[in-house]
Parts: structure tokens; sequence; C-alpha cells
């Protein structure tokens, strides 16, 4: 019984040897299998990479105070400031209180 993931994995083994042939019978010869994979590899991992690195350097904000519920006191250290625009790390305009 063939199962819907061993259809797509024959598939995929399908589109990559057919890919290898003519690759195979081209001009490259026997370079054009080793070649078509190594692109195949850098077409996953280039994209993987660069989200890795992404992710890796982004820097995480401080989370922002909830604002106290009705009847709460207020702190007393924000009493009497204003709402000023200031730049963060990226650019972006940030509200402080």
């Amino acid at each position: 019984m063939i199962t819907a993931h061993n259809n797509k994995a024959q598939v995929s083994d399908l589109g990559g040897s057919w890919t290898a042939g003519i690759a195979l019978a081209s001009t490259l010869r026997q370079a054009g299998p080793p070649l078509i994979g190594t692109v195949a590899v850098a077409l996953i991992f280039v994209p993987l990479t660069a989200l890795t690195l992404l992710r890796a350097t982004r820097s995480e904000a401080p989370a922002p105070k909830p604002a106290p519920a009705a009847g709460q006191a207020v702190d007393s250290s924000t009493q009497g400031t204003t709402n000023k625009p200031q730049a963060n790390d990226l650019g972006f305009q940030s509200w402080s209180g």
C-alpha cells in the first residue's frame, strides 16, 4: 500500500533522478548529478542559515509594563513625566512615560 508520505518521496526521487539524468546527458557529463545535488542542498540551507542568523542577532525588546487597573495606585516614579518619543536600537520610535 502506498501512503501519501511514500508517494511524495517517490515523486521527489523521480524529480531528482530526472534532473540528474538531464545534467548527465548535458555537456557536464559526470559532473552534472553532483552539481545538481549541490545546488539542491544550497537551495535548502542558504535560506535556513539566513533565517537562523537573523533570529540569533535579533534583540529582544523589554516587555511593556501593564497599565494599572482601575482603583489601583499609580507608581510615583512616573508621576509628572510626559510621554516623549525615543528612538530604539532599530531606529523606530517608542513612547516612554
